[in-house]
């Protein structure tokens, strides 16, 4: 369902997947959030692929401009749409993300490059995470600034930097956490728009994935503005016998 906002004319959709019951901070985020004239869609208890699709219909029939997905576990600087907005209107990019990592171990920021496209051969998937260090000997990216000073010192190797805050860093695939995608974009692809393939094709890949090669075989380049930093929320616990943080596997 979506609600229209009354005053002025709407320019986009915010679409926010996975409404459950949302943390306070979630919520005073959302409260705080600056943005131009908007509906609101939200979405419950189904599947995010459906979710995603919804909101991209709802920007079509409604002839909008723009869909932010904005997913419940995201908390976004104040102004981090009006970043994105901004960031698109200056480059031109019609697929731009916030920047957040995931919640699960191994921790990185959601976002990818091709593995082909560096020439590093992995086992693990044809996309490498982005960090925001690497070792050009190891041919691996670093955990954060700690990791890569102890890098360079144990090894001797040379650790370069991969963006610096605020940059727009040109990748290949992003999460929808928190994701800017204009009209265009939908116009020029064949529905479904996102299709969570995990469990329904061999070797499948989740809904974001999924979009973004569709949207880079239609020609659209994807970015990320690391100057829009997002908090993911997780979910986590104290074990009672070592006393450790541990994450629920949700």
């Amino acid at each position: 369902m979506a609600w229209e906002a009354k005053s002025q004319k709407p320019q986009g959709i915010i679409g926010i997947a996975h409404v459950e019951v949302v943390s306070t901070f979630w919520a005073l985020g959302f409260k705080k959030l600056i943005h131009p004239p908007v509906l609101y869609s939200f979405s419950r208890g189904v599947p995010i692929d459906v979710s995603r699709n919804y909101f991209a219909n709802e920007c079509l029939k409604r002839k909008l401009k723009w869909v932010l997905m904005y997913d419940s576990d995201i908390i976004p600087q104040e102004d981090g749409l009006m970043k994105l907005l901004e960031a698109s209107d200056k480059y031109g990019y019609k697929v731009i993300g916030g920047l957040y990592w995931k919640r699960h171990p191994v921790m990185h920021p959601s976002m990818w490059i091709s593995a082909e496209k560096v020439g590093v051969k992995t086992d693990k998937g044809k996309y490498l995470p982005l960090y925001q260090f690497y070792c050009k000997q190891c041919r691996q990216g670093i955990l954060n600034a700690r990791a890569a000073i102890q890098h360079r010192d144990a090894t001797g190797h040379e650790v370069v930097r991969s963006w610096t805050t605020g940059d727009i860093v040109e990748v290949d695939v992003i999460g929808m956490g928190f994701t800017l995608i204009h009209r265009e974009v939908f116009e020029a692809i064949e529905p479904p728009y996102f299709y969570y393939e995990h469990g329904r094709k061999e070797g499948g890949v989740s809904e974001d994935f999924y979009f973004c090669e569709k949207a880079r075989e239609a020609g659209f380049k994807i970015a990320v503005h690391t100057g829009v930093l997002c908090k993911h929320e997780v979910k986590s616990y104290i074990d009672p016998e070592t006393g450790e943080l541990n994450f629920y596997e949700v």
